[in-house]
């Protein structure tokens, strides 16, 4: 369980519910707090990156 601060460049309003995943967005600024573990989210930014990055260099 880890808590992420995000600061954006939009303003905007919002409540984010999803599984994993509880917070807020007000203003310039989301809190959120994860249920998983750190690793864990790494591992998937990661692999989501590669996989971007993969489909860029293909196209």
């Amino acid at each position: 369980m880890f808590i992420l601060i995000e600061i954006d460049r939009d303003w905007t309003v919002g409540i984010d519910w999803k599984k994993n995943v509880k917070g807020f967005r007000l203003g310039f600024i989301a809190v959120h707090l994860f249920i998983i573990k750190h690793k864990d989210f790494m591992g998937a930014v990661s692999e989501n990156y590669h996989q971007e990055k993969l489909r860029r260099m293909n196209q």
